[in-house]
């Protein structure tokens, strides 16, 4: 009798190829111990425990420590050029992680990830959102090439922090850059505090957005006790007016009095954070340091709500830097490229930024974290974007209010009601009319307050309303409005598809094969 043959999953067969693969990369890399024995050259490889652990998304490759070659230690197996190398030769993400309470080290290859995010993201391939809302950002994209965008006024701060030349700076650039071509200075206030010596942002001193510019870290407590005192009057304005924030202050308000949104960037704060010269705040004497963080940490819990927004910066996020205080009111943290775990833990609670290359991060919100790349803008494209903001090549959007909205709506509505409607309608008429784009019911709404301010007659059952007034009496207090302002939600295009960069297989055909039918029965298809 023959024995019965069990047919190994292709997971199972994909664990294989792959810790083949890493075992021959880790011997190139003179991960092994080579001696000679009779003349024969014998080679001591890094072993793996038996049976390898391999689900749909993630393989688990552990290290047999026991077995370990002469002259390599975990700390050799994890550093960041060597997974950078089984990286590119597996196709696919390579970790190492060091489990807790004595349970080995593994190499972990999550066989999804790496296809779907691209390695390389260009600003200006980024799709803003349609009805897009004032301070919305570009964060970067991910897996199935999905972009991130997030609204600056909800997030409300941003730390973004990681090693030297992972891609803090051009961060930075990237969410200036999109602000300011969408906002004019009555909308957009920019205070910079570059504490690099000015090197990164002295291009937009010029701009008119810019309050200020300091570049030198003794000078950082009295401009940010000066955002304190603007914040605390803008909170006086608002509790006058009981508004619960600045969107709701600038809509009870004519334009040329609306507030416009202050947002701080503080490239490099460590340069604050280390510094223990003694300064003169307020009569009271302190260090740089104490005065930045206790400074940060009000304007961070209490400006929201007034409009001021504050982004920071580091290249050193060590606990003296990126101190408890500042964690716990930054929800949102972006982490780049770390030299240690330790490192990545202080900025987003995760080890997951250890040796990640430049570009990729990952981002936390609140209790989200999620790996992207962020895009990328170079030197000379940020220095073409502030001169076309300067010579008035892009044009400022408008930034309304709910009340504008409102009355844009209702100018609209009168104006098809006057045209093609003969002066009476109901909400279904005026519905249809407008090909959809205002729903029934916040016609309804519209009309209730039309019949208050006496422009409409009460409504007549099935017959609806009637407009009450001339054409030109009601046109003195709403404007017609030839655009169609608030459309029903559509669904967006998506973005076109971003090139990957192209490899030389390492992996067997049949199991690329395998992984194609995968991912075309798991992952949602290309637009």
């Amino acid at each position: 009798m023959f024995g019965l043959v069990r047919k190994r999953h292709p997971y199972e067969l994909l664990a294989s190829e792959l810790a083949n693969t890493i075992q021959h990369q880790l011997t190139r890399l003179n991960l092994a111990y080579r001696e000679k024995r009779d003349g024969v050259e014998v080679i001591h490889r890094v072993e793996f425990v038996e049976p390898l652990k391999a689900s749909p998304g993630v393989i688990e490759i552990e290290v047999d420590l026991s077995r370990l070659p002469r002259g390599v230690d975990v700390a050799a197996l994890r550093d960041a050029r060597v997974l950078e190398t089984l990286t590119a030769a597996c196709k696919y993400p390579v970790k190492f992680v060091k489990k807790a309470s004595g349970a080995g080290s593994w190499f972990v290859v999550e066989i999804t990830a790496m296809s779907k995010i691209p390695r390389m993201v260009k600003l200006d391939s980024m799709r803003q959102p349609a009805k897009a809302p004032p301070l919305i950002i570009p964060i970067g994209v991910g897996e199935n090439k999905q972009q991130r965008w997030e609204d600056l006024r909800t997030l409300p701060h941003l730390l973004i922090a990681g090693a030297t030349g992972t891609g803090k700076s051009v961060m930075v650039n990237a969410v200036l850059c999109q602000l300011i071509k969408r906002f004019d200075e009555s909308v957009l206030q920019l205070w910079l505090v570059d504490l690099k010596g000015g090197m990164e942002l002295s291009y937009y001193e010029r701009l008119p957005h810019v309050k200020t510019l300091v570049t030198k870290s003794p000078e950082l407590p009295a401009m940010l006790l000066d955002l304190q005192v603007e914040m605390d009057r803008r909170t006086t304005l608002l509790r006058e007016r009981e508004s619960r924030d600045l969107d709701a202050y600038n809509a009870q308000m004519p334009r040329a009095r609306r507030l416009p949104y202050i947002v701080l960037v503080v490239d490099e704060i460590a340069n604050a954070m280390l510094n223990k010269s003694r300064v003169n705040l307020d009569g009271q004497k302190m260090s740089v340091a104490q005065a930045t963080e206790a400074l940060l940490a009000d304007l961070a819990a209490r400006a929201r709500a007034t409009g001021i927004h504050l982004i920071i910066s580091t290249q050193r996020p060590s606990v003296d830097v990126v101190t408890g205080l500042i964690k716990a009111n930054f929800p949102c943290r972006i982490a780049f490229g770390t030299a240690s775990e330790i490192d990545s833990r202080v900025i987003v609670d995760d080890s997951g930024a250890h040796g990640k290359r430049d570009g990729r991060m990952l981002f936390r919100r609140n209790i989200d974290l999620i790996e992207l790349q962020a895009p990328f803008l170079s030197d000379s494209e940020v220095k073409a974007t502030v001169k076309r903001v300067l010579s008035g090549e892009y044009e400022p959007e408008p930034v309304k209010t709910a009340e504008d909205v409102a009355r844009d709506e209702i100018g609209y509505l009168l104006a098809l009601s006057e045209s093609k409607a003969g002066r009476r309608f109901t909400a279904r008429e005026l519905y249809k009319l407008s090909d959809g784009l205002i729903a029934r019911a916040r016609i309804e709404q519209l009309a209730a307050r039309l019949e208050q301010e006496k422009i409409v007659h009460r409504k007549m059952g099935p017959f609806g309303r009637s407009i009450a007034v001339p054409a030109r009496e009601w046109q003195k207090i709403y404007k017609p409005c030839a655009l169609r302002p608030v459309p029903c939600e559509k669904p967006e295009k998506p973005a076109p598809p971003m090139p990957l960069e192209e490899e030389e297989p390492t992996l067997a055909p049949s199991i690329m094969a395998f992984l194609s039918e995968v991912e075309h029965e798991h992952l949602s298809p290309d637009p």
